[in-house]
């Protein structure tokens, strides 16, 4: 959940926010998040509830000076089942909420933006989400449980083994996977390893960016600097001075509490 107020004099800082592997839904129910792609120039606002898949260029947001939102994290594979649809037919990663799932959605984000307290917030959401998965008849595979292994395990990831263990070929495992997570097993397991380096550095500033790189398994800090300036579009010294200026840094934020 995110919850930022800034002073109407103050300037709003912008969030730099990289390729990563997380999909899911946002809440958006007080203030205005807009998304600008740097690489394209692009800005674009963001619908109240909003789709998100794994976007294809690196992301700033920009809020207005309040803003609140929660954003509900699937597990990798699991947001297709949800929406039952190819999750490569997301363009750009991000879509309304409500073309998919109904005005339901909008009544939800009402509910949000209504309730007194943020104790609230779970029990509405809870209850919009076990009625919505009650109604499901999920087709799980093996591979469904594979996406989660190569987010927390990127390392590990070995495609050869992988589809053998899923029952598949090659061709079929890629295909499978892209329909449920809309790029390929190769790709996300890159995406996935940047994105712990990233986060090591964000849990622990002081760590050398080539300690980082070997303890993620890539040959030197050159090899990082390539996936970042892939997934960040800049350096790691660069992206990581982009990165101290998110709004949550300037608010001191607990970063177990926020994000976007």
């Amino acid at each position: 959940m995110v919850h930022l107020t800034f002073d109407e004099k103050e300037e709003v800082p912008v969030k730099a926010y990289p390729i990563n592997p997380k999909q899911g839904i946002t809440f958006q129910f007080r203030g205005v998040l807009t998304a600008r792609t740097p690489s394209l120039g692009h800005t674009e606002k963001r619908p109240p509830v909003n789709i998100f898949g794994i976007s294809e260029a690196r992301l700033d947001f920009q809020q207005t000076h309040e803003f609140m939102l929660v954003n509900v994290e699937f597990q990798p594979c699991a947001l297709s089942h949800f929406l039952k649809i190819n999750m490569c037919e997301i363009p750009g990663g991000n879509v309304d909420a409500s073309l998919l799932l109904g005005k339901e959605v909008e009544s939800v984000n009402d509910a949000l933006a209504n309730t007194p307290g943020y104790e609230d917030i779970p029990h509405i959401l809870n209850n919009y989400f076990i009625k919505k998965i009650k109604q499901l008849n999920p087709d799980f595979l093996p591979i469904d449980s594979i996406g989660s292994f190569i987010y927390y395990n990127p390392l590990d990831f070995k495609l050869d083994k992988t589809a053998k263990e899923a029952c598949m070929s090659h061709r079929n495992f890629e295909y499978k996977f892209m329909h449920r997570t809309g790029v390929t097993p190769k790709y996300f397991a890159r995406m996935c390893r940047f994105y712990q380096a990233y986060e090591i550095k964000e849990m622990f500033p002081s760590k050398d960016w080539l300690s980082i790189a070997v303890q993620n398994g890539y040959t030197d800090y050159q090899h990082l600097v390539r996936d970042c300036k892939h997934f960040a579009e800049v350096t790691p010294r660069v992206f990581l001075e982009h990165v101290n200026l998110n709004p949550e840094k300037r608010l001191q934020a607990n970063p177990d509490f926020v994000g976007i």
